[in-house]
């Protein structure tokens, strides 16, 4: 694993400074148990129900990586359990051990970067945080980092298709053994191990979890899902006909594989731009 670690950072090093930013739950903790997931690291229990406290291994192994020569940042869409305030200041212990991190102080809520911190909370639109991460170590040490070198992880695929037409590189984690589309243990919410030492790399562009391994998407036939499957269109979803990629009812395009949406043929757009929404009652 040190050799794994050690061809990484030579990628890192020959290049200009570089930015790694983090997802925090079922990324850099996981929501699963030491026993499911060994290679987490125990650090607590939350006191309201005795859940383990758990660090990813992608967490507490990031200074083996390539982050260990980055600045680093985090984007939650939820508050990093600011209310007992220990879980946000191991967060940013970790990071800074693992990395380049200027201050433990976290954002305000929202995806808006108020210069203080590229720390942020609070905020779904994830690649409009990223701007604001890159002005504050400009404006604090007077670092150009370059879009091409900013590496985003997050265990939702929904989250990372959204970085597709972005200049970012973003990788989905936690793919776990089985991983299929949502990543995971065992594929199922609840049991994320967060992101593994091997997924915390510098490869370029937009990965995914399916099956249990990184891919690229395919757009050579066209849009896609994440996972390469061939869009239908037209599909018929909510007694409405679609003809394009959509975001109804979701964060993020997305497309059934079949003429008629179920909850297993479907999957997030890729190779096609989000068509307008308009739609046909049928």
């Amino acid at each position: 694993m040190k050799t794994f670690a050690a061809a990484l950072l030579v990628s890192v090093a020959e290049g200009g400074p570089c930015l790694c930013i983090f997802d925090v739950d079922s990324t850099l903790i996981s929501w699963s148990t030491h026993k499911k997931c060994p290679a987490t690291q125990k650090w607590g229990t939350y006191e309201d129900d005795g859940y383990e406290k758990l660090r990813s291994e992608g967490s507490y192994r990031l200074d083996e990586t390539f982050c260990n020569k980055c600045y680093m940042g985090a984007i939650s869409a939820g508050s990093a359990s600011e209310s007992s305030g220990a879980e946000r200041k191991d967060l940013a212990d970790q990071l800074k051990k693992g990395g380049k991190l200027l201050t433990t102080k976290w954002n305000p809520s929202g995806c808006k970067n108020h210069g203080k911190s590229p720390l942020v909370t609070s905020c779904s639109d994830k690649p409009s945080a990223v701007p604001g991460i890159i002005k504050y170590y400009k404006d604090k040490e007077g670092i150009d980092i370059a879009d091409a070198d900013v590496h985003f992880f997050d265990d939702q695929p929904y989250n990372i298709v959204v970085f597709e037409n972005t200049p970012y590189n973003a990788k989905q984690v936690s793919c776990g053994s089985t991983g299929g589309t949502t990543g995971g243990y065992d594929g199922g919410e609840g049991s994320k191990c967060g992101n593994s030492f091997e997924e915390t790399n510098d490869s370029p562009g937009i990965k995914f979890c399916c099956s249990g391994k990184q891919v690229a998407p395919d757009t050579s036939a066209g849009a896609t899902t994440q996972c390469g499957t061939p869009c239908h269109f037209p599909f018929t979803y909510s007694g409405k006909t679609y003809h394009a990629c959509t975001s109804q009812d979701e964060v993020a395009p997305w497309c059934a594989t079949k003429s008629t949406y179920d909850t297993t043929n479907w999957g997030y757009c890729h190779g096609a731009t989000l068509g307008s929404n308009e739609t046909v009652v049928v």
